[in-house]
C-alpha cells in the first residue's frame, strides 16, 4: 500500500477530492521487473529523477572542464565540486524538516527551476565570456543548499506515489537512475561541448532540469483508502506543515524512540565511512598494485555498475521477499568482504570481480534498507528520516580525506581493508537486534 499525502490543507480548510488513484492501472501488463512503472504517476516521478540526475552528471563533467581548461589547476576544480558537498553536510538535516514541513512536490519542483536557473546563468556568463572560477564556486554552493532541500523531499515522495507492493520494486528502480545516468551524463556533456562549446552544455543542463521539473509537477499524489489505514499504522499521521524549526530538529529524537528506524538510519551512514576507498584510491591501485595504468581505471569506475546493475535486477523483480532486515546485514558484511578483498589483490581480475561484488551489495542493500525505512516510518517523520538516509553524500568529502591520510600513512591497501568495519558494524547490529534480523 502506500503513504498518505495531506489530508488537510494549510489553512486547516477540508481537503479537496482526492486524485484518482493511477498507481493499479493495467495490472499486469509489466514484467515485474518493472512493475512500479504501471503507475502513471510514477513514470512522471521516474522522468524527473532520470532528467535531474543525468543533467547532474553533465553538471559534474562541464564545470570540471570549463575550469581546468580556464586555471590548468586540480585544485581549482576539486574546490569546486567541494563547495557543492559542504552545504549538503550541514543544511541536509534542515532539509529534512523542510521536507516534513512543506509540500514536497513543491520544494523538488522549485529545487529543480532553481538548478536551471543556476545552469543557465553560468551558459549566459560563459558565453559572453565574463566567467571567473568563482562564479563557479558560487554555484556549487548554491546547488549543494538545492540538493540538501530536494533529496530528502524525493525519497520522502515515493511512498505517496506507489503502492506498498510495489514500494521496493519503485525503490529499486530509482535508485539505478544514478548509475545509469553516471554514463549518460557525461557522454552528452562531451558531445555538446565538442559540438558547439561548453556553454551548449551549460544550456543542456539547464533544459534538463527544466524536464525534470515539469515532469514532477505532473505526479498527483495519491490518497490512502480505509484498508490501506489499516494495513499500514504507521502512515496515519500526515505531516506537519505547521511546525516550527525548532520543533522540527526535536523531531528527530524519533530515530531513538523508534528503534528500527534508528538502527536503519545508522547502517545507512555505515559503507561510506568504511567501504568506499577503492573509488578515492583507484588511480593508486590501477598504476602501482595492479599495474593497468590509465587505460584500466576505467575498469575499476565500471565494474561496480556492472554489479549494481545485476542487484537492481535482482530487487526489482522480489517484491515478496521475506526477512529483509536479515539480507540488509548480510549485504552490508558483503560490501565489507568485497572491500577487503579489492585492497589485499594484486590479480585484476579478482579485483574486476569485488568490484562488481562491491556494487551488488551496495544497490541491494540502499534498495532494501529504503523500502524497510519508508514502511516503518511515520508520515509525520518521513522528511527527516530521509534526510539522515541520504546524509551520506555529505559525509563523502571527510571520508575521502580520512582514506586520503591513511593511505599516505600506511599503504593504500591497509586503508581499504578498512573494509572490516563495515563488517563488524554490521553483525554488532544483527546480535543485538533480534527486531531487524527477523524484519520483513
Amino acid at each position: 500500500m502506500s503513504a498518505p499525502g495531506p489530508t488537510a490543507s494549510q489553512d486547516g480548510r477540508a481537503p479537496p477530492a482526492p486524485p484518482p488513484d493511477t498507481s493499479r492501472e493495467a495490472p499486469g501488463r509489466l514484467p515485474r521487473v518493472v512493475s512500479s512503472l504501471e503507475s502513471q504517476n510514477f513514470r512522471w516521478l521516474m522522468g524527473s529523477i532520470i532528467a535531474g540526475s543525468t543533467a547532474n552528471w553533465t553538471e559534474i563533467v562541464v564545470r570540471s572542464w570549463i575550469v581546468y581548461d580556464m586555471t590548468g589547476s586540480a585544485i581549482a576544480m576539486g574546490s569546486v565540486q567541494a563547495a557543492k558537498q559542504v552545504p549538503m553536510l550541514f543544511i541536509g538535516l534542515m532539509g529534512g524538516v523542510l521536507a516534513d514541513r512543506f509540500d514536497r512536490k513543491a520544494l523538488i519542483v522549485s529545487s529543480q527551476l532553481a538548478s536551471a536557473l543556476i545552469a543557465a546563468i553560468l551558459g549566459v556568463l560563459v558565453l559572453t565570456g565574463y566567467i571567473e572560477v568563482w562564479h563557479f564556486i558560487i554555484a556549487s554552493v548554491f546547488e549543494g543548499v538545492v540538493g540538501a532541500i530536494q533529496q530528502p523531499a524525493r525519497q520522502a515522495l515515493i511512498p505517496s506515489v506507489v503502492a506498498r507492493e510495489h514500494l521496493m520494486n519503485a525503490v529499486a528502480l530509482s535508485g539505478s537512475v544514478w548509475t545509469i545516468s553516471k554514463l549518460a551524463g557525461p557522454a552528452l556533456a562531451g558531445t555538446a561541448t565538442a559540438l558547439s562549446g561548453p556553454a551548449s552544455a551549460l544550456f543542456l543542463e539547464a533544459a534538463m532540469y527544466g524536464i525534470g521539473s515539469a515532469s514532477m509537477a505532473r505526479v498527483r499524489l495519491r490518497a490512502l483508502d480505509p484498508e490501506t489505514l489499516a494495513q499500514n499504522p504507521h502512515w496515519r499521521q500526515p505531516p506537519r506543515r505547521g511546525l516550527g524549526l525548532i520543533e522540527g530538529f526535536r523531531g528527530y529524537g524519533y530515530l531513538r524512540r523508534n528503534t528500527v528506524v534508528g538502527w536503519l538510519a545508522i547502517l545507512s551512514l555505515v559503507p561510506i565511512l568504511f567501504t568506499f576507498a577503492q573509488q578515492t584510491l583507484a588511480p593508486i591501485f590501477a598504476k602501482d598494485v595492479l599495474g593497468i595504468g590509465a587505460g584500466g581505471l576505467g575498469l575499476l569506475f565500471g565494474a561496480p555498475a556492472i554489479g549494481a546493475i545485476f542487484a537492481t535486477i535482482y530487487v526489482a523483480a522480489a517484491d515478496d521477499v521475506t526477512r529483509k532486515g536479515l539480507i540488509t546485514l548480510f549485504a552490508i558484511v558483503l560490501l565489507g568482504v568485497a572491500t577487503v578483498v579489492f585492497g589485499l589483490s594484486s590479480w585484476v581480475w579478482l579485483s574486476l570481480g569485488a568490484l562488481a561484488l562491491h556494487g551488488f551489495a551496495h544497490m541491494a542493500y540502499r534498495a532494501i534498507s529504503q523500502t524497510l525505512l519508508q514502511i516503518h516510518t511515520e508520515e509525520e517523520y518521513r522528511g527527516r528520516v530521509m534526510a539522515v538516509w541520504t546524509a551520506d553524500r555529505g559525509l563523502h568529502p571527510i571520508s575521502t580525506m580520512a582514506i586520503a591520510f591513511a593511505a599516505d600513512a600506511w599503504g593504500p591497501s591497509t586503508a581499504v581493508a578498512s573494509g572490516i568495519g563495515c563488517v563488524l558494524v554490521a553483525l554488532l547490529v544483527g546480535a543485538v537486534s533480534r527486531t531487524i534480523r527477523e524484519l520483513d
